[in-house]
């Protein structure tokens, strides 16, 4: 009789395969078992990037296929999936693609019994708000709501519906405004999560409606989360137009800030 061999625990396996970050070699190693499988795919679909570029900007068509093949054909593998980064570059007119990504984002946002949703951290780059359809534009604020969030950067996004941070989730921690503005100021909401980290980046001179340096900038932030046990706080340009902001922040802050930076004083 031959006896089974010893099996390992899951961690062993995670351990041998994360020893390798090459596609390639990843995906042969998810045909060897069951147990490799597994932890081939927790590294192959840990991070996705989505890059919608509008038709024949720079010859490159536009490219949501990779997130909704997964949606489509192995929806469990959405389980895997940590980090994600949305870019849109142009004005886009590919509305069936649009429809077909919108439709994929919305999987994050629906409770499942099969899978758990693991999204850790949202990056939303080059939105321009009113170039987005309203179907996409609704994916993206259900996409911020996903209550295993944690971190969420907006990167260059131009006068973006408040609502896309007015409903962050309790145990978000970490908020990024990179070159941001949006079209209204956010309202009052119960319940905000209590930030780790903020980095405010602002070199258009606007920000929420607002002039930058405005006092009603730090209150919409104190709106919508609650700064008081902040330990990482992260400036762009620090000058007299900014400073009575970042004060306000900071008053908050004075007993549990631990690193504080600037890019630039002036």
């Amino acid at each position: 009789m031959t006896l089974p061999g010893p099996i390992l625990p899951r961690e062993v396996f995670d351990e041998i395969i994360s020893q390798s970050d090459e596609a390639s070699t990843l995906k042969s190693c998810s045909l060897v078992c069951r147990s490799f499988r597994r932890s081939a795919q927790k590294i192959l679909f840990h991070s996705i990037n989505v890059d919608l570029l509008n038709i024949g900007y720079h010859g490159a068509p536009s490219d949501p296929i990779n997130l909704v093949s997964i949606v489509i054909h192995a929806v469990h593998l959405i389980q895997y999936v940590q980090k994600l980064r949305i870019s849109v570059h142009r004005p886009l007119n590919v509305d069936g693609d649009i429809t077909d990504l919108a439709n994929a984002l919305d999987i994050f946002s629906l409770e499942r019994e099969s899978f758990p949703i693991n999204l850790r951290s949202l990056w939303l780059e080059s939105l321009a708000w009113h170039w987005i359809s309203p179907r996409f534009q609704n994916a993206l604020v259900l996409l911020t709501t996903v209550h295993s969030l944690r971190d969420i950067t907006l990167y260059h996004a131009t006068d973006c519906s408040p609502d896309l941070i007015q409903n962050l989730p309790p145990p978000f921690k970490q908020l990024s405004l990179k070159d941001t503005t949006f079209l209204s100021l956010p309202t009052n909401r119960n319940g905000r999560p209590k930030l780790d980290s903020l980095t405010i980046r602002i070199r258009t001179g606007t920000f929420c409606g607002g002039l930058y340096g405005s006092l009603s900038d730090a209150a919409a932030l104190e709106r919508i989360v609650n700064m008081s046990q902040l330990k990482t706080f992260q400036g762009g340009i620090c000058n007299p137009s900014t400073m009575p902001v970042i004060e306000r922040i900071l008053q908050s802050t004075s007993n549990s800030l631990e690193h504080l930076t600037f890019e630039q004083f002036s």
